[in-house]
């Protein structure tokens, strides 16, 4: 299960499983906690813009020296990948955890302007990543997969913001709005790459759309 705490008070209390962590900082910014199994981490930015993850509640380890705007963390069955937005110079980063290696070394990825959002999935071999770089701006996406890492950016002919993804066991599922609110499906498969944009006809509020498979 995976669990996601969000406030702009002084003290979190996050519970996870049957542990129980007190965290007191000056002003979180966000902190996500993710486990699978035994193994249990919670990801912490705060104000003095540095990045630390807890690994199973023992040392916090030490990620990121920059204000983060933006992070998607995602469990692809032995390596926890963490992609944030990063200031100053928006940059667009991405690097794992794996039991016996640790951290990876940043990799780059983009330079953001007024940002969209960004989601990312795995799909049981791969990483996706859809990533809007500029607010009502076009839509990309990119691949990682073991070995070969990340491939090339792919133009998804669509511009918006506030990408959500969800793998079914067979489909890429991606939903986000255009530039006048209104929801778009686009589906993707490995066989025949992305379908065409199909219209919801409903109009929502930037960034409030949600994505879930029901399996």
């Amino acid at each position: 299960d995976c669990g996601i705490a969000e406030s702009s008070k002084q003290i979190a209390n996050i519970k996870f499983a049957t542990e129980l962590r007190v965290i007191t900082m000056i002003e979180r910014q966000w902190c996500k906690a993710f486990g699978v199994g035994l193994l249990s981490f919670v990801i912490l930015a705060t104000s003095l813009r540095s990045v630390f993850a807890d690994p199973g509640w023992g040392a916090w380890i030490y990620l990121w020296t920059k204000e983060n705007q933006c992070h998607v963390l995602v469990w692809d069955y032995s390596r926890l990948h963490l992609i944030i937005r990063a200031d100053p110079g928006d940059y667009v980063y991405h690097r794992y955890w794996t039991p016996v290696g640790g951290w990876s070394g940043w990799t780059y990825l983009w330079t953001t302007t007024t940002f969209g959002g960004m989601d990312a999935c795995w799909d049981g071999n791969r990483l996706h990543l859809v990533l809007v770089p500029s607010d009502d701006g076009p839509a990309y996406h990119r691949i990682w997969t073991l070995g070969a890492g990340w491939g090339s950016w792919t133009y998804l002919w669509m511009a918006g913001s506030g990408p959500r993804l969800s793998w079914d066991g067979s489909r890429l599922h991606l939903i986000m709005c255009d530039v006048g609110g209104y929801a778009y499906h686009r589906m993707w498969d490995s066989s025949s790459g992305w379908n065409s944009w199909n219209p919801l006809y409903v109009g929502m509020t930037k960034g409030s759309q949600k994505l879930a498979w029901d399996s």
